[in-house]
């Protein structure tokens, strides 16, 4: 369902075009007590959402603006010097944007040891991957993690983060009986 997911365009800006799918996501796989959106952290900065994970007061840091533009940029160059351009600016925004995580939403005690980076859609996930892979092991080093719609919202909803005092859905429980059987 959400492989297919793809952001907003212009009208959400090119650094929040991610917000609308993750804060879909979230509130789609996770009860509400689950996640906040944009809680204000001690030093004042608020990222796009914090999720609350079991036996474990520090958040797990969501952030899902994402520099579109410069992806699109790239995607639609043609020419190779364009395209070399375009690549070179996407690299610098991934970059300095993957900083800005690991420095406002890495708070020792606070958050997790990580945060996650939400990309808005499957295909631009692959093109980092694919083309990208050297800012995407600056991300690992910096301790943030590129996610994509499709694994975070089976990880979410999977119990594979464990959510703090919620109780096991009977779904949950169906489907975990069904694995046991494979």
């Amino acid at each position: 369902m959400w492989a297919n997911a793809t952001p907003r365009s212009a009208s959400s800006g090119p650094r929040s075009a991610g917000r609308p799918v993750a804060e879909a996501i979230l509130t789609d796989g996770l009860p509400r007590t689950g996640f906040t959106f944009q809680p204000t952290l001690s030093n004042g900065k608020r990222p796009d959402a914090v999720i609350r994970l079991a036996g474990d007061s520090r958040g797990l840091v969501v952030d899902a603006k994402f520099p579109l533009e410069a992806v699109t940029m790239w995607r639609e160059a043609h020419a190779e010097e364009v395209k070399r351009l375009a690549a070179q600016r996407l690299r610098q925004d991934l970059t300095v944007h993957i900083k800005d995580i690991s420095e406002k939403y890495l708070i020792s005690g606070e958050t997790q040891d990580m945060a996650l980076m939400f990309v808005p859609s499957e295909g631009i996930y692959a093109d980092l991957n694919e083309h990208f892979d050297d800012v995407m092991q600056k991300a690992f080093r910096a301790r943030v993690l590129v996610v994509s719609p499709y694994p975070v919202f089976p990880a979410i909803s999977g119990g594979s983060v464990r959510i703090s005092n919620l109780p096991v859905s009977y779904t949950h429980l169906r489907a975990h009986e069904t694995d046991s059987y494979l």
